[in-house]
């Protein structure tokens, strides 16, 4: 009795009339199709139990269990005749099939305005790594006042790099030569790509060094690629306007100079890559940066964006949507970092606190595409893939119930992510690095260039083109 109860009790659950009537299913979509499909094949399983145990029940039952059984069935029998009528006029929707990646090759991993010439070109960005500058200052006396030197990351790509090649570096300050050059060579090489990695230290071992790096303001910066035994030179084939910052540090009545790069440009650029961040290779990530340019394994999709702030550890989130629906967050983590200085602001006792941030976000669910044999790895949580998934994607980063800045891209039905006109009339780099469309919040905690990040980026070696880098309003 117990049995027949328990499943009489649960075919009282019936469809609302709305959506069951009796007679005629209301429903249009495949979705609905599957969930009221789902509801049949439930009250067929407690049916079907019902009728069992009203059979072991033996005589002596009364009518009303009886007639409310026959009323239950009847209750089925129309919904399967209406089912089966919706069946027939709703069709699944055809399945999507994935894009298939493009086999990249070395040749073609390189996209922007030099990526074709035959001559040397500084490709901005592989990714994690970028080119910079960064002006550091070494402490003075009253005999050897404080100074400066440059420290300069770049990558260089070139067909014919040899090992005896030289990048000579020149400084200018106002129009006028601050010395002769310094001279630099690959601190690595990926052959097969035609891609150095250099790290240079400008001014060094310099006879006039502590007379002539003692001034801030503007400097120009230009690099010229020698092939010393083929006796061929490429003249000031990158040029570089970086800002050299000076301020007093320290106590008010006993305060040091402090120098410092103006990194003003960065704070408006996001990009968005296909590369794990977390390791920091001795060859400027170039082997890495490669194999994932040329698309051999899944890997996540992370984000980077720059922020200028004053001291203080400030925790940010990311959190990206598609079609208006949430599909991955992330963390904030320090990529970069251009320490954290206090100074005394020039003709006041007002002390300014400030630095510049890199932030990356690891989307751990993002993926551009499955492995190269389409399959796909085993996760906790659902992934999603961008080539299966074409449209406008939307990332907001916030910290402490503020929204800092929203970033756009949009996925082709190619299953790319669309790189805008701007960003290939302008910047070097490899292919799997976008510049993102961003809209401003509060990048800054401090004083900052608002206009400098509209007129170039990449230290000033990128003068930006038909209102790169892109923004929404």
């Amino acid at each position: 009795m117990r049995d027949f109860e328990q499943n009489m009790a649960k075919l009282k659950v019936k469809l609302p009339p709305n959506i069951f009537d009796g007679k005629t299913l209301n429903i249009t979509t495949y979705p609905e199709l599957q969930q009221v499909k789902q509801f049949g094949l439930n009250y067929r399983a407690f049916l079907l139990n019902a009728v069992t145990a009203w059979g072991k029940l033996g005589r002596g039952q009364n009518e009303e269990r009886k007639n409310q059984l026959i009323a239950n069935k009847a209750y089925f029998d129309a919904f399967q005749k209406a089912y089966t009528v919706k069946a027939k006029a709703i069709k699944p929707p055809a399945k999507k099939q994935p894009v298939q990646a493009k086999q990249v090759t070395l040749s073609d991993i390189y996209i922007g305005p030099g990526s074709q010439e035959k001559g040397p070109i500084i490709i901005d960005s592989v990714g994690q790594y970028d080119t910079e500058f960064k002006a550091y200052g070494h402490p003075g006396t009253k005999a050897k006042l404080t100074r400066w030197s440059a420290l300069m990351q770049f990558y260089i790509k070139y067909d014919n790099i040899a090992s005896d090649d030289a990048v000579m570096i020149d400084i200018f300050k106002d129009g006028k030569s601050l010395g002769e050059a310094t001279s630099c060579q690959y601190h690595s090489l990926h052959k097969e790509a035609h891609l150095a990695y250099y790290k240079c230290e400008a001014p060094k071992k310099r006879s006039d060094y502590e007379k002539l790096f003692q001034t801030d303001g503007t400097h120009t910066i230009k690099l010229t690629y020698k092939k010393l035994i083929e006796g061929i030179e490429f003249k000031d084939f990158a040029v570089f306007n970086v800002t050299v910052k000076k301020a007093k540090q320290g106590a008010a009545n006993n305060p040091s100079l402090k120098w410092e790069t103006d990194h003003d440009m960065k704070v408006t650029v996001s990009t968005i890559d296909e590369e794990i961040p977390h390791s920091t290779p001795t060859d400027g990530g170039i082997k890495t940066a490669i194999q994932f340019a040329q698309k051999r394994q899944e890997h996540s999709m992370v984000i980077r964006t720059w922020f200028k702030k004053d001291k203080g550890y400030h925790p940010t989130k990311m959190a990206c949507l598609y079609n208006g629906k949430r599909i991955d967050e992330a963390e904030g983590h320090k990529g970069k970092e251009y320490s954290y200085w206090s100074y005394l602001k020039k003709g006041s006792m007002k002390r300014v606190d400030e630095q510049w941030t890199q932030h990356y976000y690891q989307m751990k669910s993002l993926h551009p595409r499955p492995f190269p044999n389409r399959s796909k790895g085993s996760y906790s949580q659902p992934q999603h893939y961008l080539n299966e998934n074409p449209g406008e994607y939307r990332c907001v980063a916030t910290r402490g119930g503020e929204v800092l800045k929203e970033l756009f891209f949009r996925v082709d039905a190619d299953g790319e992510i669309v790189k805008s006109g701007c960003q290939l009339e302008s910047m070097n780099t490899l292919h799997t690095v976008t510049l993102l469309a961003t809209k401003d919040h509060k990048l800054s905690t401090v004083d900052y260039d608002k206009k400098i990040g509209k007129q170039s980026g990449f230290e000033g070696r990128v003068k930006w083109s038909k209102s790169c880098p892109p923004s929404r309003k």
